[in-house]
């Protein structure tokens, strides 16, 4: 008992040392946009303009209902200003202590009264955290005044150039926390740390007002508070400023974005062993290096960064995030297998380092800077130390930007390492710097010069998303070509999210700007777009190739690559499941799972290919398909992959009658040609053969016009056909002769109310789209439930990411940047097999047995000046078709993204069957 109190009696001794002689601090706002504290408000102009009032902070000004509304493209910005003013007491315990005023983020300029007295000159840059010594300006034990001026834009025509001028919405105010620190007259000012893979220690010590202090140490600690080193200590002498400790330790575990392990070094500033101040610093130990024409590697192995550009953005709070924002951004791009984000365009706040430290993400950090003339040198280099001063402890951080895309000073790049004792590689994102080559939005064939030009190849903004084009679209084929060369540093997604603005002034409107800021892979408030489960699927560090359909004698096993930097496979499990998928008489989405079981995963080292051995039951033989789920070592999911066990026909064979009911009757005349059932009677054009309605009972169904051959570039031809009738046992057949567009054209009326349509037609050359349409008023839709892969639509060049299952999808239909209500429900969609459409007339059901058919629905209007993300579109409301259309990016037309973005090239007879019912099928069918 007495080993287990002891301990544990220092370890609480130590604790509240150090809790005694630590920095101190009191908020004086909220914590994030979540936790806010009220203050006196006016501002100058815009909305409420000259009316003091209560503002919460922090929080941009305009979001509350003040100023104006401004993106970064708008000639004629507000120039308003925000006052505030805020009562605070001072602990009287604060005697005789060094008291500050910490701004962690104002925009733009910032000037500080505080009792009425100013704090120091104004602040300049809006995306810095800045402090005032305010000692001699406040009184211990009393309520005090601080009066804050933040003038929206800057009266520094670099900060406006670099900051207000950008392609994102500029905002006002105090958007991040304000807090008092205080310290001991003689203190440790802060740290910078360099902890590299081989177990070298060394921290920066930067001191203030050292007179008495005789001694600097530092011990690292485990997470769980054990020791890990034992002390070192360095002698200081009066007017010391910086002293360097150094140690090296062994068996550390190492941090890397796959296995975040995280340790802390406390720092002592003493005199004559009599503690005076302590600092606590968390950290990793972790080693990064650019190899010039090798690679990127982080202790001592090559990584690729799977990236995206993440602004700092909510609709309702603009720049001001709560801890849980930030938390929300980053489970969603660990979500998508993504292990780097870069900061655009500008720092983010502490706490998305923090949780990139503690949860595993790669971070490009960004001085602010856009196409536009940068900071001018002397305000630059204030910025950079401010930035990386902050940063520098952070193990996330890789890298440093200097700006974007020519908003760079190329006066600053040297400036970053007088801070940073790793000397962290300095990029500027769009070109060939630091040994990288960042060059935004390549095509397909450009990325191949660049990965055979002996440059690492990194871009830092690419295939830039618009509405539903680009990110996910064309990322297949980008990645193919970069997997596996050694010149692939990887790639950063433009951009996250949509950044659209909830408008007070526009009665809520979510404002994107037109086209500028609907570029995400989430939209405004985190709905989840299709490119986000294709992203997911690519980039997963369990890569198994996609089969249309497994042999029939599939005995288990699968290949398979792991595609992490340094996770072994065993370290991650799978789940699968052997399933029977629901039919359309179910009335329901899902399947019924007929066995499932786990296993760990098999011994596989990182950047290696083997297999997956899955032992399957005898219920492989009664089942649809084979679903596998895999579970990362943090039992986060990776991905899931489905693959059917069975062709269609065996769906279409629970689903579809034949043999019941009375036989057809029909009726045949140079202007009629009906066939009529006991469940529905149909009326065909006896000019062209296409069916025009359908009745069930009186009511008459307006489904028809259809089949229409439709394919992109060629015109449909009308010229009279003949028709054939026959009798056939429980059913009429009627042939469609010498029909101008196919080559088959037959229906069979069943007496159950089955109608089957057989098809072919031919076509030579590149099409868009090939394949039947028919009509039917998209306003009587109200859902749809169908068998095939879901629950997004898929262009040709954004085919993975759904699953073989049955969905279920709400009608909706709105131009993009309008609403952000995902899955949309027009579209096209993979791996047809069935599909119910409940409408107003009751469900309509068509099926088919033919394999690789694709199903469209309806068509969406094109979101304002689409670029090359227009929408391409057959005729009619109702398709299924053999090819579909690829979407463009922002910037880049479909054809040029890969292989997958051209038009498929048709060569040949194309044909399928169709099986229509209208009603739902009971038990009698």
């Amino acid at each position: 008992m007495k080993k287990i109190i002891n301990p544990l009696i220092l370890f609480l001794f130590f604790a509240t040392l150090y809790a005694n002689t630590s920095s101190q601090v009191q908020y004086l706002s909220g914590t994030g946009s979540d936790q806010t504290k009220d203050w006196d408000f006016m501002v100058t102009a815009g909305r409420q303009a000259g009316q003091w009032s209560k503002i919460p902070v922090p929080s941009c000004w305009e979001l509350q209902g003040f100023g104006s509304f401004n993106y970064g493209h708008d000639e004629n910005k507000g120039t308003e200003r925000g006052i505030y003013k805020h009562s605070f007491p001072v602990p009287q315990s604060w005697e005789g202590k060094k008291i500050f005023v910490v701004f962690e983020g104002v925009m733009t300029d910032t000037s500080v009264k505080v009792n009425s007295r100013s704090a120091g000159p104004s602040h300049q840059g809006g995306f810095y955290r800045f402090q005032y010594d305010i000692t001699e300006l406040v009184q211990a034990g009393r309520d005090n005044l601080l009066e804050v001026s933040v003038s929206k834009m800057s009266s520094n025509a670099s900060i406006n150039a670099a900051e207000r001028t950008s392609d994102y919405w500029v905002f006002g105010g105090i958007y991040r926390p304000v807090y008092l620190k205080a310290l001991p007259p003689e203190s440790i000012s802060r740290t910078a740390i360099n902890a590299g893979h081989d177990g070298n220690f060394a921290i920066d010590v930067y001191l203030d007002s050292i007179n008495s202090s005789d001694t600097v140490s530092a011990r690292i600690y485990n997470p769980d508070g054990s020791p890990l080193s034992g002390w070192v200590s360095q002698p200081i002498k009066k007017g010391s400023e910086k002293v360097t400790l150094k140690t090296r330790v062994s068996n550390q575990r190492n941090w890397t974005a796959e296995s975040p392990f995280l340790y802390f070094v406390d720092v002592r500033l003493s005199e004559k062993d009599r503690e005076i101040h302590a600092v606590r610093e968390r950290f990793g130990f972790r080693s990064i290096e650019v190899r010039p024409g090798k690679g990127i590697f982080l202790n001592g192995s090559a990584i690729v960064l799977k990236g995206v550009d993440r602004h700092s953005f909510r609709p309702e709070t603009g720049r001001a995030l709560s801890r849980q924002d930030c938390l929300e951004d980053i489970l969603n791009m660990k979500a998508m297998n993504m292990n780097a984000v870069r900061m655009s365009h500008y720092p983010p706040d502490p706490v998305f380092l923090d949780l990139c430290d503690e949860l595993g993400l790669y971070v490009l950090d960004e001085l602010a800077g856009w196409q536009k003339p940068p900071y001018d040198t002397p305000t630059g280099k204030k910025l950079v130390e401010a930035m990386v001063t902050r940063d520098v402890n952070h193990p996330c951080v890789l890298f440093w930007d200097n700006g974007n895309e020519g908003g760079w000073n190329r006066e600053l790049d040297d400036d970053f390492a007088v801070h940073d004792p790793q000397a962290r590689t300095v990029l500027h994102p769009y070109e060939l710097h630091g040994g990288i080559d960042t060059d935004h939005y390549e095509n397909y064939e450009s990325v191949k010069q660049k990965l055979s030009s002996g440059n690492i190849f990194m871009p830092t903004e690419h295939l830039h998303g618009l509405y539903d084009g680009g990110l996910g679209a064309g990322l297949e084929d980008h990645w193919n070509l970069m997997w596996g060369n050694p010149l692939n540093g990887g790639a950063f997604l433009w951009v996250f999210a949509d950044e659209g603005v909830v408008r007070g002034d526009l009665n809520g409107f979510i404002d994107t700007d037109g086209n500028h800021a609907p570029d995400g892979i989430l939209g405004p408030r985190g709905e989840k777009e299709a490119s986000f489960f294709t992203i997911r699927e690519i980039w997963s560090p369990v890569y198994i190739e996609n089969f249309s359909k497994l042999p029939p004698d599939f005995s288990g096993s699968l290949p398979v690559q792991n595609r992490y930097d340094f996770t072994n496979l065993k370290h991650c499990r799978f789940e699968w499941k052997l399933v029977r998928f629901r039919d359309p008489a179910d009335n329901l989405p899902g399947h019924i799972t007929l066995s499932r079981g786990s296993f760990p995963g098999p011994d596989i080292p990182a950047r290696s290919a083997g297999k997956l051995r899955i032992t399957l039951p005898s219920e492989i033989k009664q089942s649809d398909a084979l679903l596998l789920t895999a579970y990362g070592p943090d039992d986060q999911l990776i991905n899931n992959w489905s693959w059917p066990l069975a062709g269609p026909d065996r769906t279409l064979s629970r689903i579809v009658v034949k043999t019941a009911g009375n036989q057809p009757e029909y009726e045949q005349s140079p202007s009629q040609l009906s066939v009529k059932t006991d469940r529905a009677a149909f009326q065909f054009d006896p000019a062209s053969g296409e069916l025009l309605s359908v009745k069930n009972g009186n009511h008459l169904i307006p489904f028809g016009s259809g089949p229409s051959l439709q394919i992109s570039g060629r015109k449909s031809r009308t010229e009279k056909v003949k028709i054939k009738l026959s009798e056939k046992p429980a059913s009429v057949e009627i042939s469609i002769l010498d029909h101008p567009d196919f080559n088959l054209l037959q229906w069979s009326v069943y007496g159950t109310g089955w109608l089957k349509l057989d098809y072919e037609y031919s076509h030579q050359g590149p099409v868009d789209f090939m394949g039947v349409s028919f009509n039917y008023p998209e306003v009587r839709m109200n859902e749809m439930t169908w068998l095939g892969n879901g629950p997004y639509r898929v262009w040709k060049n954004r085919l993975k990411g759904g699953s073989l299952d049955v969905w279920n999808n709400s009608h909706n239909n709105f131009k993009p940047n309008t609403s952000w209500n995902y899955p949309e429900f027009p579209g096209y969609y993979s791996g047809f097999r069935w599909v119910t459409l409940k409408t107003e007339d009751g469900p309509i059901i068509v099926a088919t047995d033919t394999p690789d058919l694709y199903l469209r629905v309806c068509r969406q209007q094109d979101g304002d000046d689409p670029r090359h993300t227009a929408m391409k579109w057959p005729e009619g409301n109702i398709s299924v078709l053999h090819a579909i259309p690829a979407i463009g990016t922002k910037f880049t037309k479909a054809s040029d993204t890969g292989p997958q973005g051209r038009p498929f090239p048709a060569d040949g007879s194309y044909g399928g069957t169709l099986w229509f019912f209208f009603g739902m099928p009971g038990p009698d069918k």
